[in-house]
């Protein structure tokens, strides 16, 4: 798979303008209508016709392709100010008899992220249920997961550099000899799990680790004392995982990593700070997302898709008497497609605590 820079610039009402992108070279002869529809709105040049002449940078230019690109040193920005430090996403759905508190996770953390201010750690004490995406203490989970792991890997001596494009192979050798890693260690490995451990190896670099994640953390004050629901199974999880593009998805990690305003750490700043919008920017509003119909379908598999589903088991939780503390991924409870909006388009009442 090849993955290109394009460009394209125009010159309207005195001003020049340009856009800059990089997609696969396929998916753009495909969708190259689709592009010049969405250029000529925003050069403003609608009503004319323009022939759109698109260049690919790859053979014009130096350091622009994808590689330089996810890789390129991220510009260091002064932090902004944190207003709301410890707010979290934490929000109340009123049932008929009953309370259901949404908290929004990180899935790696720290210990001093604990406890959490009293109105969230009340709200738990006061729930009968716990429900979390999956429960990876659930018995046999580790067993499942080095089943997969076995199942999964690449046959017939078949490595990544085999099936990743070169573009993408060299950057994940690059950002794997920053970790001091070896890209063969992971060379018989399936792409997407290629990605889920590269983005947990960032994490753990920064001292964030799974067994401080917000769902564990509710998962051990939980044992013995509640009820624990699963959201989604193993197999739905990785169904999704197994069935999108891998490396669209590993391009994106790879792309995270590598820049500070989207990756690892802009999430946990934002999570600590409850600042949804800022969030909402970081998983969705991402530039590298602009024009990419094959990142938008990245998006309805790994959110989208799911938020319908979790908020028919929320919905039905409503129905109860009992009270349920609910813990899903951050990302699932932003924007307009996010599970808080889509039960307030149905009518429930949500504050934000």
């Amino acid at each position: 798979m090849n993955f290109k820079f394009y460009e394209i610039l125009t010159k309207q009402k005195g001003q020049i303008i340009r856009l800059r992108f990089w997609t696969i070279a396929p998916l753009f002869r495909k969708y190259q209508n689709l592009y010049d529809e969405i250029f000529t709105k925003v050069s403003f040049s609608e009503g004319s016709k323009q022939v759109f002449k698109w260049k690919d940078l790859d053979k014009l230019e130096a350091g622009t392709r994808l590689e330089n690109y996810i890789n390129k040193p991220a510009e260091k920005k002064e932090a902004s100010p944190c207003l709301n430090k410890g707010k979290h996403f934490f929000y109340e759905i009123k049932g008929k008899n009953n309370s259901v508190y949404l908290m929004g996770s990180l899935h790696y953390g720290k210990p001093d992220f604990y406890p959490f201010r009293k109105e969230i750690e009340s709200a738990f004490d006061k729930s009968e249920n716990l429900a979390v995406e999956i429960d990876p203490t659930k018995k046999g989970f580790p067993q499942k997961v080095t089943k997969l792991i076995e199942e999964t890997k690449l046959k017939d001596g078949k490595k990544l550099s085999d099936i990743l494009s070169p573009e993408v192979y060299l950057s994940l050798k690059k950002t794997l000899a920053g970790f001091g890693l070896p890209v063969e260690q992971f060379d018989s490995m399936p792409i997407w799990i290629v990605g889920v451990a590269l983005a947990e190896i960032k994490m753990t670099s920064m001292g964030y680790v799974n067994i401080y994640g917000v769902d564990n953390y509710f998962l051990k004050k939980a044992k013995n004392n509640k009820n624990i629901l699963e959201l989604e199974t193993f197999d739905d999880q990785i169904n999704i995982m197994k069935k999108m593009n891998s490396e669209i998805y590993l391009a994106d990690t790879l792309f995270s990593i590598n820049h500070e305003d989207y990756g690892s750490k802009a999430p946990i700043d934002a999570w600590v700070c409850g600042d949804e919008k800022k969030m909402e920017s970081i998983i969705f509003g991402n530039d590298h997302f602009l024009f990419q119909p094959e990142f938008k379908e990245l998006q309805q598999e790994l959110f989208f898709k799911r938020n319908k589903k979790m908020v028919n088991k929320i919905k039905n939780y409503l129905e109860k008497s009992d009270n349920y503390f609910v813990v899903v991924g951050s990302g699932h409870l932003m924007g307009k497609n996010g599970i808080v909006s889509l039960l307030e388009k149905q009518g429930y009442k949500i504050t934000r605590k």
